[in-house]
C-alpha cells in the first residue's frame, strides 16, 4: 500500500513538472507557430518594433536589451487571448473596465473618459474649465479669425457636437452621476460666440430634444460618437444654418430615408479600447437613401485624413469642413448638398487650404470634449 502511494506521488509530481514546463514554453511556440487562433489587435497603437544592436558597445548592448524587454511584452504568444481574458473577466465578473479612459455604465453603456482627450467628464462636472485667461486668448483668437474670414468674404460656421455623457447621463455608474455642472467649457465657448457675433450652434439642446422623438438612440451604446441617426439630426441643424448664408437648392430630410434598426454585438471604439469587440451588445442604425445620391468621391487631399467629394449638380455651392471624428458620418449628408466638398480632419484651420479650395461656406466642427482647440484655432 506504501508503495502504491509512493509510485502514484512519484508520476504526479513527474506530470505535474512536465505540464508546467509545457505551459511556460508553449508562449513561445505559439509565437512561432500560431498553432492557437487568437482576436485581432485592438489596442489601437502599433506594437513596439524589434530591437536593433547598433553596435557592441556597453551602453548600446544596455539600450538593446531594454528595447527587447519591451517588444518582448508585446509580442509574446497567447498575449492577445490573454487580454480579451481578462477583459472579459473584468467586464462579466466584476462589472469593471480594464482601462480606466473607458466607462462601464448601466445596460450594457460604455463611456468615454480620458482625461488626456478632452477630459470629458470632468469637463461635465465643471472641474476644468477655461481660466480667464484661456477665455480671453480664445476671445482674440476667434475676433482674429472672423476679421481673416471677413476679407475674404467667406461665411463660416462653428458647429459643437455633444458628448455622449452630456446627452445620455441616466446610464452613467451610479458613483459617477453627480449632477452636471451649471458651467462647462461648452458654456464658456456659447458666451465667447455669442460675443464675437460669429455664426456658431451648439448641438446639445438639439440632441436632447431629439432623443425624445425617436425609437432608437442617437449614440451607439459602444461607441463615444453618435449612429447615423444622431449624425442626420445634426446635419439638419446645420443645414438649417447654412441655408441663412448661402442659397442651397435642396437638402435631404428624414423622409429621403429608410431607417432600420440591427442588433450587432458592439463593434463601437470604446468597445476596442476595453478588448471586447465582438463581445458586447448594440444597434446598428442605418439611413439607406430612398433615391441615387448624387455625390461621388473624388481622389485627390491635402493630406491622409481628407476627403473630397463632388456632386452631379454643378450649379450648387462650394463646402470646406475642418472637423474631428464626429463629422466621419456627417460627410455622406452634406456631400450631397454641395458641388464639391472638402473634409479635412484637423483641430486647426489652415488659411493655405481655404485659399486653396475657395468654399462658399466654411464648417468648423469640433466635439464638445475638444473645445480647447479653440486656444490653437490656427
Amino acid at each position: 500500500m506504501i508503495r502504491r502511494i509512493k509510485h502514484t506521488s512519484k508520476w504526479y509530481n513527474r506530470t505535474v513538472a512536465v505540464v508546467f514546463v509545457l505551459l511556460l514554453f508553449f508562449p513561445t511556440f505559439q509565437k512561432i507557430t500560431s498553432v492557437v487562433h487568437e482576436p485581432e489587435n485592438l489596442e489601437k497603437r502599433k506594437p513596439v518594433p524589434p530591437p536593433v544592436l547598433k553596435s557592441r558597445s556597453i551602453d548600446d548592448v544596455h539600450l538593446f536589451i531594454r528595447h527587447f524587454e519591451l517588444w518582448f511584452n508585446d509580442h509574446f504568444g497567447l498575449r492577445k487571448l490573454f487580454i480579451r481574458i481578462n477583459s472579459i473577466i473584468d467586464y462579466r465578473v466584476f462589472h469593471t473596465s480594464p482601462k480606466a479612459m473607458v466607462v462601464v455604465g448601466k445596460n450594457g453603456w460604455l463611456y468615454y473618459n480620458n482625461y488626456k482627450d478632452g477630459k470629458n467628464l470632468n469637463d461635465y462636472w465643471g472641474y476644468v474649465n477655461f481660466t480667464k485667461d484661456e477665455l480671453n486668448k480664445i476671445s482674440k483668437n476667434l475676433e482674429g479669425f472672423k476679421e481673416m474670414m471677413a476679407k475674404r468674404g467667406i461665411p463660416v460656421l462653428f458647429v459643437l457636437a455633444a458628448n455622449k455623457h452630456t446627452i445620455y447621463p441616466e446610464f452613467l455608474p451610479d458613483n459617477m452621476r453627480h449632477t452636471a455642472a451649471p458651467v462647462t467649457r461648452a458654456d464658456q465657448v456659447d458666451s465667447l460666440f455669442a460675443v464675437s457675433g460669429i455664426p456658431f450652434i451648439d448641438l446639445r439642446p438639439v440632441m436632447r430634444n431629439a432623443r425624445k422623438h425617436f425609437p432608437c438612440d442617437l449614440y451607439s451604446k459602444t461607441d463615444s460618437h453618435w449612429n447615423e441617426l444622431g449624425a442626420f439630426v445634426g446635419y439638419q441643424y446645420i443645414i438649417r444654418n447654412v441655408r441663412s448664408s448661402i442659397p442651397l437648392k435642396q437638402y435631404y430630410t428624414i423622409n429621403d430615408f429608410t431607417l432600420s434598426m440591427q442588433p450587432n454585438r458592439g463593434t463601437g471604439d470604446l468597445a476596442d479600447l476595453i478588448f471586447m469587440n465582438g463581445q458586447l451588445s448594440d444597434q446598428d442604425i442605418k439611413l439607406k437613401p430612398k433615391r441615387i445620391p448624387m455625390h461621388f468621391y473624388v481622389n485627390g487631399s491635402y493630406n491622409q485624413h481628407t476627403v473630397i467629394y463632388g456632386n452631379m449638380d454643378k450649379s450648387k455651392p462650394r463646402l470646406l469642413m475642418f472637423h474631428d471624428s464626429f463629422t466621419l458620418l456627417l460627410r455622406n449628408f452634406l456631400a450631397e448638398d454641395f458641388s464639391h466638398s472638402a473634409f479635412v480632419w484637423s483641430e486647426k484651420v489652415y488659411f493655405q487650404i481655404i485659399d486653396s479650395e475657395k468654399p462658399d461656406m466654411l464648417i468648423v466642427e469640433f466635439a464638445e470634449r475638444k473645445s480647447e482647440m479653440l486656444l490653437n484655432l490656427y
